[in-house]
């Protein structure tokens, strides 16, 4: 598992957990640059959305 530091497509700086192959790693982090929400986001998005949440 590496560890990046990037922007995510909802604008924010914050760090990233990728697995897998180094392709596929870019691959994921290619992901959350363009479309991806930040772990602050995310927590708000479903906070918001209830149906959304994970079991």
């Amino acid at each position: 598992m590496a560890k990046h530091t990037i922007l995510y497509g909802c604008g924010h700086i914050a760090p990233a957990e990728v697995e897998g192959t180094e392709y596929e790693q870019q691959e994921k982090l290619d992901y959350l640059k363009i479309c991806g929400r930040c772990p602050a986001c995310k927590k708000e998005y479903r906070s918001a959305h209830p149906s959304l949440r994970e079991a």
